[in-house]
């Protein structure tokens, strides 16, 4: 290598350990809080090296900018700063890796490192710049070889003893450093050789040294900076898991406002509520998130001006309930509410709550109809009752005539009694708990009695009544009262509105499914009637209906018993010729059931 190429490359080389060295003491000092003894004495000692090896260039021969310029001082300068590394990277091996130290004790160790730098300056340049002739170069060569030797002796026992540890704690670290020692100590034993072989082999030297810098470098980042980052990232991917299996455990659709970043992160109901894929679930602002919805809203202006307005509030609290209309087959309505999500009096971010109460709303509307309806239906026969109680008072009244109004009063009050008991009934049922009488039935135990007592019902009209059971059916489980009562209601109403002809009750097998067919051959239903037959107090008008006292509660009745268990029912009839109502009601296998139920 051509000799004058040897200074301006030894200067970049030198320059770019000096970096290295600064890196690592950067490295730790900016993560002090977190970082052990052993990492703080590391980072004040590449402290000192690095400063060493900066005057070791400014003192190298040949500097032309430089005042300092001194061979006696660059020699001793490097020496010490090669010593010092070696021997403090072996003392490293006495201090603990893990424990922490306190930020006042971080600082003194590092002016202690300055004080040392300061000292060993001081003392240098008081000694050897009025001396030139301190140091002769045979002084000079004698001194930086065993120099060298010691830190080649301290540099092999430091890099086989971080291997022994690294391989006990199966630690990248610990071989790192030892790698870094080894090149450390075969750039020393390289001075050796130096005299004798070629300036290209003393480039290389100094740049075994900068790589050595190197290792130590990666195994300081991996430990302070890419281990804890990593766990850092786990720790907040963990945590994100957490809180979207919080979200997704919510049958409210809830979107999740990050203040600090600008975030939105929805649960499963949300992306439910408004059809968006589960993997789509995260919006990086919030008029992305505002896009995604905004089609799906009846009024997307109310909820645009509780993301422009309201979420900037100063003031911190919860608002809502608005009532927004989602547009879906079929729509929704949602209360939508907006809570403050706050720690320590920050806030965090916002809670966005998306609550459907479409059931709640539809169940409200049809119960405000229920107590209408039964509020009129009660003040008909009420009515009734002090009408004709009013008449049977009035002086002068006949004997006769006063029977006659006290037996339709009477006959108002038996309707009145009926009513209110089938209201009271129908509330019973659904607020009762399914299944808490439930037992094994025998499909002919619960008809035939029930058959028998309406086929002689029927005989007294002069109606034939068919009961039909197919043999070897399945066991019931259910409520043998509500059962009975219900297939009592059908029974009676195929009576009733039969004239003449025949009615009847069939049970069969059908799939995995029981079939009860209550059947007659009377006045029949039309179009309309069905569509509204099990409706509260419906009743259905023809001349035979109002011939016939009833509440308009008994199909509805039916209809909940058979729903309570599981079961489906539906009619069949046409005008004038009957009408066929089928229950179909799920068998259970037996070894499904608690045994305190059988």
């Amino acid at each position: 290598m051509n000799a004058g190429f040897v200074l301006p490359l030894h200067i970049i080389i030198e320059g770019a350990g000096i970096v290295v060295s600064m890196f690592v003491f950067s490295t730790i000092w900016h993560t002090r809080e977190k970082a052990s003894s052993w990492l703080v004495f590391v980072g004040s000692s590449f402290w000192v090296v690095g400063m060493l090896d900066s005057l070791h260039i400014l003192t190298y021969p040949g500097m032309v900018a430089s005042a300092l310029a001194n061979v006696q001082l660059c020699v001793l300068f490097e020496c010490l700063s090669r010593l010092l590394l070696a021997g403090a990277m072996l003392t490293t091996l006495l201090i603990s890796p893990v424990k922490r130290v306190s930020l006042r004790k971080s600082l003194f160790i590092f002016l202690s490192a300055v004080a040392l730098f300061l000292a060993i300056v001081a003392s240098l340049f008081a000694y050897v710049l009025p001396n030139p002739q301190l140091l002769n170069e045979q002084d000079l060569a004698w001194l930086r070889n065993a120099v060298m030797a010691t830190v080649f002796a301290f540099n092999l026992l430091g890099a086989w003893l971080y291997w022994q540890r690294g391989k006990e704690q199966k630690s990248d670290q610990g071989r790192l450093i030892a790698g870094g020692l080894a090149l450390g100590a075969l750039s020393a034993g390289a001075f050796f050789l130096e005299a004798s072989v070629s300036l290209s082999f003393y480039v290389i030297t100094h740049l075994l040294k900068v790589l050595s810098y190197g290792f130590f470098y990666q195994a300081i980042f991996i430990y302070q900076v890419k281990i804890p980052f990593e766990e850092l990232a786990r720790r907040r991917s963990a945590h994100r898991a957490r809180m979207v299996a919080l979200m997704n455990a919510s049958k409210d659709g809830i979107a999740f406002y990050t203040s600090k970043h600008g975030e939105w992160v929805c649960n499963a109901s949300f992306g439910e509520l408004f059809g968006i894929d589960e993997e789509v679930l995260h919006f990086d602002d919030t008029d992305l998130f505002y896009r995604a919805i905004q089609d799906k809203l009846e009024e997307p202006e109310k909820v645009a001006a509780i993301l422009q307005q309201d979420l900037q509030r100063d003031v911190v609290e919860r608002l809502g309930p608005w009532r927004v209309s989602v547009l879906s087959e079929p729509a929704r309505s949602v209360d939508l509410y907006l809570n403050p999500v706050e720690v320590k009096r920050e806030v965090l971010g916002w809670l966005l709550i998306f609550r459907d109460v479409t059931k709640e709303t539809e169940f409200h509307r049809l119960r405000s109809e229920y107590f209408s309806a039964a509020t009129h239906e009660i003040r008909t026969p009420l009515a009734s009752i002090d009408g004709y109680i009013d008449m049977a008072l009035e002086p002068g009244v006949a004997a006769e005539e006063q029977r006659h109004y006290l037996n339709q009063a009477k006959a108002n009050l038996s309707r009145l009694h009926q009513l209110v008991s089938n209201i009271l009934d129908l509330e019973k049922l659904q607020a009762s708990l399914p299944g808490h009488r439930f037992q094994l039935l025998a499909v002919e135990t619960l008809l035939t009695p029930i058959a028998d007592n309406y086929a002689i019902l029927a005989a007294k009209k002069g109606l034939q009544f068919r009961c039909d059971i197919a043999p070897g059916l399945p066991l019931l489980y259910g409520d043998e009262i509500r059962l009975g009562q219900a297939l009592s209601n059908l029974l009676s109403n195929a009576v009733k509105y039969t004239l003449a002809g025949s009615c009847g009750i069939q049970a069969s097998l059908k799939e995995d499914k029981i079939r009860i067919d209550v059947w007659d051959t009377g006045i029949g239903l039309s179009e309309l009637e069905m569509r509204h037959l099990f409706e509260r107090f419906y009743r259905a008008e023809n001349e035979v209906t109002r011939k016939t006292t009833g509440t308009g509660l008994g199909l509805s009745i039916v209809k909940t018993i058979i729903e309570s268990h599981g079961g489906e029912i539906a009619v069949s009839s046409h005008l004038g010729r009957g009408t066929t109502f089928t229950i179909l009601l799920p068998i259970v296998d037996v070894s499904q059931i608690e045994p305190a139920a059988l």
